[in-house]
């Protein structure tokens, strides 16, 4: 039997120290007057955030670990994110793919806000232009069919 498979996320306690630098950089900040870009998120959007970073984070580990040494804005080039994107097509719908790119292009944009994103908000917009609006449905089947003998007989039963 295989080992166990590898984490998808690289966990916030293996994060190199620049980018755990950053995110708490990014987030900090109770003064109303900080200039820490995230510090007046939502909790629920700075977790969107970070989750979306730290998938960023596992691929890398799982697929380009010495990128990891890197400066984070190093990291960010068209073929990574041209490589992620494909490795989360792999697992999930495509809507969700272009919800993961703008999780990490927004945590990007907080955490360094000195940076051009253009170019990566140019590609999170085309992923999700370019995503069905939802999955195809089927039908709900909650119990078996019945005839209508076998629903006739169960309701001169049921008196």
């Amino acid at each position: 039997m295989p080992g166990r498979a590898p984490r998808l996320f690289l966990p916030y306690r293996r994060w190199p120290a620049t980018d755990r630098r950053l995110w708490e950089q990014s987030i900090s900040g109770v003064d109303p007057f900080a200039n820490a870009a995230g510090a007046r998120l939502a909790t629920a959007t700075q977790k969107s955030y970070l989750f979306g970073w730290r998938r960023f984070l596992g691929f890398l580990a799982l697929h380009e670990p010495a990128a990891l040494q890197a400066a984070p804005t190093e990291r960010f080039t068209i073929e990574r994110i041209r490589s992620f994107t494909a490795h989360l097509a792999e697992t999930n719908s495509p809507r969700s793919v272009a919800g993961q790119v703008d999780a990490l292009y927004k945590a990007a944009r907080v955490m360094m806000p000195e940076c051009d994103w253009t170019w990566l908000k140019a590609v999170k917009t085309r992923l999700y232009r370019a995503a069905p609006p939802h999955a195809p449905t089927r039908p709900v089947i909650t119990r078996p069919a019945f005839s209508k003998f076998e629903s006739y007989q169960a309701a001169l039963s049921s008196l």
